[in-house]
């Protein structure tokens, strides 16, 4: 397995956590998720289930729903764990998203909450886009707008 892609620990609101993501070089495809953590950290509460659905979605192949969807990007992954460590950071009982790929080869994190609805695609060109629903009111924009918005509902879901 090579290494694809690796986040630097600045680039996480939690500097003691490293994603790296590598896939094996000969067909099937085999792609490994693995959150790392600097020697005497505990692990994120979050890291195990994230790794163990990503690697499952990973392993999609190209047309996965006989319409001609792609396979998630390597990119997609990476970015969607580090928005998940972003928002969930060290906060244990906050709820964890469904997470689905699009047909694009991106992610959809979700969250279907009392609070209210919360999706965030990861499109495979890097862009984070943020879908915000609660009551009568629903916001859509560039996550790095609304991550306040986003965290808040998370935050009551956890209370």
């Amino acid at each position: 397995m090579t290494p694809l892609a690796t986040l630097p620990r600045n680039a996480v609101s939690n500097p003691s956590v490293d994603i790296r993501i590598t896939e094996s070089p000969f067909p099937p495809r085999r792609v490994d998720v693995a959150i790392q953590v600097a020697e005497g950290e505990p692990e994120p509460w979050w890291a195990k289930p994230v790794e163990e659905r990503l690697e499952h979605l990973s392993q999609l192949q190209n047309d996965w729903n006989s319409h001609g969807a792609r396979q998630p990007r390597a990119e997609a992954v990476l970015i969607g764990v580090r928005v998940i460590a972003s928002l969930l950071g060290s906060h244990e009982n906050w709820p964890l998203p469904q997470i689905v790929p699009t047909w694009q080869g991106g992610l959809q994190l979700e969250w279907h909450l009392q609070a209210g609805d919360v999706e965030i695609t990861v499109d495979p060109r890097d862009a984070v886009w943020a879908y915000l629903s609660q009551q009568n009111m629903t916001v859509d924009g560039p996550l790095t707008e609304l991550e306040s918005r986003v965290s808040e509902v998370l935050g009551q879901a956890a209370h």
